[in-house]
């Protein structure tokens, strides 16, 4: 992949080190600000444009994520609630949870309620955002392991990471725990294009760390990537629009992209810290500096469209389900593409015409149902 350019914008405030970050439901990109170094918190917006714009936000804002009632929902690390701010940056709501919670990273999840992971009392909370009820779930959790970072899985479950309990955990919406043993200190993750979880292993505040890419299939199979730069320190983790998982090394100061087959590519910060990522509404990465101030942005470029009258010669299906396309001529590849991923139930029947006007390109069938699909 080509060096891409990194574009960095200060935050108007000194010293408010922004933390976690979130497409919003308005477009903008939202993040907070956990007010180190004597300055205060707040929660923060930053338009495609670069348009940053602050807001008060209560009790040390950690994590944060667009609501299903079109809201931005933050969690309170020090305050110990849940608040609700509107897109003109109006705080409506703060919800107490448990006290000591250290509630870090929330999602919405399948059920449209709202979930988050209690690092201070292991537990993980779930709260309706019309009725406000609580509902907090710690059987199943290992003690002292610090749930950390909160998804919606592919599966219809919630998936987080146990950052001192080293474990990877799955939670039914009706709160029933599954845990599966990962390396040390998994913190922060994000669905796959491949339907599996994908995360960092690193804790900023520990030394003992492996500094890697993990994956884990709903099935619990675990394998590991290692990032080229030593010691790095992975945090946020997203898909960026490439298909590609992109990551932010905080010690590294660096962000990562790592494609399916594992090739790495690695592109420098300023000395800032990077610490959350997300893919925005432009398809742009954007992403906070924590040491910084500052947010951060990566335009990545779209995946090139065929040439105009490519035929493929041949197709290969790798065995993480995704399809190759070649074109080989003069005994060269002249050009490949990936169709995307397509699971292990569909069985290779056909070719018609590539980029033919009314054949499909290639023609499967699933094994289960029978039903047949065409790509074309």
């Amino acid at each position: 992949m080509p060096n891409q350019t990194v574009t960095e914008f200060p935050i108007p405030a000194a010293n408010n080190s922004p933390f976690s970050i979130a497409l919003g439901p308005d477009g903008n990109v939202w993040f907070t600000e956990v007010g180190m170094s004597g300055a205060g918190s707040g929660i923060g917006r930053i338009t495609p444009g670069g348009t940053i714009t602050e807001f008060n936000g209560p009790g040390s804002p950690g994590g944060i994520t667009a609501g299903p009632d079109g809201a931005l929902w933050f969690t309170e690390i020090a305050g110990d609630k849940i608040g609700r701010m509107t897109t003109a940056g109006v705080v409506t709501d703060e919800i107490p949870i448990t006290a000591g919670s250290a509630t870090h990273e929330i999602t919405t999840g399948p059920d449209g309620v709202l979930w988050f992971a209690e690092a201070g009392k292991n537990q993980i909370g779930r709260i309706d955002p019309t009725t406000h009820v609580l509902t907090e779930f710690s059987a199943g959790i290992t003690a002292g392991s610090a749930p950390f970072d909160i998804v919606s899985g592919p599966d219809g479950a919630l998936w987080f990471t146990e950052i001192h309990g080293d474990r990877i955990g799955r939670i039914t919406t009706g709160g029933v725990v599954t845990e599966f043993a990962v390396n040390k200190h998994p913190s922060y993750i994000t669905v796959g294009p491949d339907g599996a979880l994908w995360f960092s292993e690193s804790d900023v505040e520990k030394n003992d760390n492996v500094n890697k890419i993990g994956r884990i299939t709903t099935a619990g199979v675990f394998t590991e990537f290692t990032p080229p730069t030593a010691g790095s320190k992975p945090q946020g983790i997203t898909v960026g629009p490439d298909g590609a998982i992109w990551f932010a090394e905080a010690a590294g100061n660096k962000i990562g992209r790592l494609t399916a087959d594992g090739t790495f590519n690695e592109f420098p910060t300023s000395s800032s810290t990077p610490f959350g990522i997300v893919t925005g509404a432009d398809g742009h990465l954007w992403f906070t500096e924590f040491s910084g101030n500052q947010i951060g942005e990566i335009a990545v470029p779209p995946t090139p469209p065929p040439p105009a009258g490519t035929t493929a010669d041949m197709v290969l299906r790798r065995a993480d389900g995704i399809y190759e396309i070649y074109n080989v001529g003069n005994n060269a590849i002249l050009a490949s593409y990936q169709l995307g991923r397509v699971g292990a139930e569909w069985q290779f029947v056909t070719l018609g015409g590539f980029f033919g006007s009314d054949t499909a390109d290639m023609l499967l069938r699933n094994s289960t149902t029978g039903g047949s699909y065409g790509l074309g």
